[in-house]
């Protein structure tokens, strides 16, 4: 079995295991901590993106230019620098800008149960729980840090966007 495949069905199988369950799990046996919640994004974060990484580069090595370039003697590494990176790196950027809009809002989601960042850290999760209670008198105490928590995970999936256009080969004047 091939060390990509084997990476592969690694990451698949981890990912089969839900993150959100993982830190429930860590929380519930050791003090939620930032370092708590880093860590587990962390380790759980590059499966996505190791799954993209092996299905685009398959792809890409079966495309004719790839072959066209095999055949002309270009060594494996040329290829793979010239002709596979370029190409299989604009899905990744987005994706990795996506994750990160991701792993904002679900630590704020940990946060605003207790299971994440704990006070008095700065999160908007509880930034947000505070503000609960006060949300009939002031309710722009639990607002203001959810709309700047939309506002960041917007911003994120409009950064990878940006960068997809401006990074995407297929879109580039020859």
């Amino acid at each position: 079995m091939a060390c990509s495949t084997r990476s592969a069905r690694t990451a698949s199988a981890v990912m089969c295991g839900l993150v959100v369950v993982l830190l429930l799990l860590l929380a519930a046996l050791w003090q939620p901590s930032t370092t708590l919640v880093i860590a587990v994004l962390g380790l759980t974060g590059w499966m996505g993106i190791a799954r993209l990484v092996h299905g685009e580069v398959r792809a890409l090595a079966a495309r004719p230019f790839v072959e066209g370039a095999v055949a002309v003697g270009a060594k494996r590494l040329r290829v793979l620098a010239r002709h596979i990176l370029p190409n299989a790196l604009t899905p990744v950027i987005v994706a990795a800008a996506l994750g990160v809009g991701n792993a904002i809002t679900l630590e704020a989601g940990l946060s605003y149960l207790g299971l994440g960042v704990q006070p008095p850290t700065p999160s908007w999760g509880n930034m947000i729980q505070s503000g609960r209670d006060t949300l009939v008198n002031a309710p722009w105490v639990a607002t203001a840090p959810g709309v700047a928590l939309v506002l960041v995970v917007i911003a994120c999936t409009l950064l990878g966007d940006a960068l997809r256009d401006v990074l995407d080969p297929s879109t580039r004047n020859l």
